[in-house]
């Protein structure tokens, strides 16, 4: 992967996807095809140096994915002008991408306020208001996971602590404190 030094924003992600500045159009698609062809469950490792691009590749990954979802921001016009065959091969079930970034929340004493955020906002932020409306099917999802790894957990009580509160909110003024902390 070659360096670049700008930041994954939605029109960064979008202007790389249809000029493909970097020439990654053709890693992209491989990855898809391998997202496609291999039997779950499966753990993929990008590994290349800081600064690289990983998190843009991912980030583009993700967008590709959320283009191909009708229930997402499905435009499968802007998809096969990009990728073309490739966007056909894409599974006909709807995937939903939820990007995590580890690094940037590990200061949470509770490392599942974090991830039940970032999937509540890959699904829907006003789906999880005052918490107890989350999806029970993703708070059992989580929570088999958890056990399966050995870290037995649970969800519901978790997001009933937060007493009414949208714990998105929680995370948001959580992780807005340790920004500030982390800058002074």
């Amino acid at each position: 992967m070659k360096r670049v030094d700008e930041e994954p924003t939605p029109k960064a992600i979008d202007n790389a996807l249809s000029q493909d500045p970097l020439h990654r159009k053709r890693e992209i698609e491989d990855f898809l095809k391998m997202l496609i062809t291999v039997e779950p469950p499966y753990t993929f490792v990008i590994d290349a140096p800081w600064g690289s691009g990983k998190t843009f590749f991912v980030k583009q990954v993700a967008r590709v994915l959320q283009m191909a979802n009708p229930t997402l921001n499905h435009d499968f016009e802007t998809l096969n002008a990009t990728l073309g065959e490739t966007a056909t091969e894409l599974p006909a079930t709807p995937c939903l991408p939820i990007y995590f970034n580890a690094w940037e929340d590990d200061h949470f004493d509770n490392p599942i306020l974090p991830i039940l955020a970032s999937i509540a906002n890959a699904v829907d932020e006003q789906s999880v208001k005052g918490g107890k409306d989350f999806g029970k099917g993703v708070i059992s999802v989580i929570e088999t996971a958890a056990s399966i790894i050995g870290y037995g957990v649970d969800i519901n009580g978790i997001i009933e602590n937060f007493s009414g509160t949208d714990f998105l909110e929680q995370y948001k003024a959580e992780k807005s404190l340790g920004a500030k902390l982390a800058s002074s």
